[in-house]
């Protein structure tokens, strides 16, 4: 009997580790940084042994945190790195009430040297919308210059739960598709618009079938909405 509670609790533990490795994956957690994102959560449990993981509440998670970032050698971005990996851990795996209300966003303090566009920038699907900085002008005048439907894209992107990279390329393809039409009314371009614009992609920029194919997944995600704000 004590060999079939062994074995049932390690199957809990595997599919626990099996979960939250599925979860690494959705966010586009990059493959070399996964085992690092485990060995925080196997320290952040070895802490709290006293305590049932779904009995955790905001004060264990300032605790551990508050007791990190007091740690003079401890690299910024490694910091980032371990608050990254309980937000993924308690707000998309366990998903208890009290972590989608947890201001994780206040942690990004002890995280200066972390590069705003790396992979493991925290998003919660907050359509608050923290974007990484951008050098590109184009890209810079769709936020700024039509934030509404930049604010509109971006929540829709992130409610399905797609990749940095991906959010990035699209965008990228949206002020392409944007500068085309010479941002005219870009918040009422249709499907007409769109099918002139992968013509020329096609005929006039000779790019290939599966680039087309990417522009045309990111003109599909843009919303209809106002047009530019002033």
């Amino acid at each position: 009997m004590a060999v079939a509670t062994s074995e049932q609790q390690q199957i809990r533990i595997d599919r626990f580790w099996h979960n939250y490795l599925s979860i690494l994956e959705k966010f586009s957690i990059p493959v070399k940084a996964r085992p690092w994102y485990r060995k925080h959560i196997e320290d952040y449990l070895s802490t709290h042994r006293d305590v049932k993981l779904q009995s955790h509440l905001p004060h264990h998670i300032d605790d551990y945190l508050n007791a990190k970032g007091r740690i003079v050698d401890l690299p910024e971005w490694r910091f980032r790195q371990i608050a990254d990996a309980l937000r993924l851990l308690f707000r998309e795996m366990l998903q208890p009430e009290c972590s989608l209300q947890y201001d994780w966003y206040r942690w990004r303090a002890f995280a200066r040297e972390l590069e705003p566009d790396h992979q493991t920038l925290m998003r919660d699907g907050n359509p608050s919308l923290l974007v990484a900085p951008s050098a590109n002008p184009l890209i810079r005048r769709f936020r700024e210059a039509h934030a509404s439907l930049h604010k509109a894209f971006v929540k829709t992107i992130r409610i399905r739960n797609m990749a940095v990279k991906t959010e990035k390329t699209y965008e990228e393809w949206l002020t392409r598709f944007f500068q085309y039409h010479r941002w005219e009314n870009i918040g009422e371009l249709g499907l007409a618009a769109i099918s002139d614009y992968l013509e020329y992609l096609a005929l006039h920029r000779k790019v290939s079938s599966a680039t087309q194919k990417v522009a045309l997944n990111s003109l599909i995600l843009l919303p209809r909405g106002p047009g530019p704000q002033c």
